[in-house]
């Protein structure tokens, strides 16, 4: 894939806004998939999880309006919170365990997230798509011990 012609990777920040900015002006769609990961950090640094996750959501949605490019937004499955409801629903209700329990930063961050996407379509007629994604792995994800902050854009 890094030799595809069309493909483009830069190591950064997702909130290294002039970075970003150029980026978003050079593509078509932006792919949003930059996140805080693993379990035990997210747990242990809930500070971090929901600043990493909101405030990069927010620096990609900005940089995306001006040029009114697509945004997928990745979610999370964690957004369904404790529901027992099968198969599971967008439109329905949330219920998040308690905020005592770092492990739902994780959830509450990705949920604004998709309301901050939301918005931006409502207040600003960006377009964007989100997606739930469940149980996601792969190179450059290090399970556990680290954070993974990627962005990937395609090349006009």
């Amino acid at each position: 894939m890094k030799s595809h012609l069309r493909f483009h990777y830069t190591i950064d920040t997702v909130t290294n806004v002039p970075v970003l900015s150029e980026l978003v002006d050079e593509c078509d769609v932006v792919v949003h998939l930059a996140a805080a990961v693993g379990v035990r950090l997210i747990v242990e640094s809930p500070v971090r999880t929901i600043e990493t996750n909101v405030r990069g959501t927010e620096v990609v949605l900005q940089a995306s309006v001006k040029k009114k490019k697509i945004v997928v937004l990745a979610s999370t499955s964690e957004v369904y919170g404790k529901s027992n409801k099968v198969p599971f629903q967008e439109d329905d209700d949330i219920l998040i365990g308690p905020s005592l329990k770092g492990r739902w930063s994780y959830a509450c961050s990705k949920a604004i997230d998709e309301f901050l996407a939301l918005a931006y379509w409502k207040e600003r007629r960006l377009p964007v798509v989100i997606v739930r994604l469940f149980n996601t792995v792969g190179p450059g994800k290090r399970v556990g011990t680290g954070w993974c902050c990627r962005i990937f854009v395609t090349k006009r």
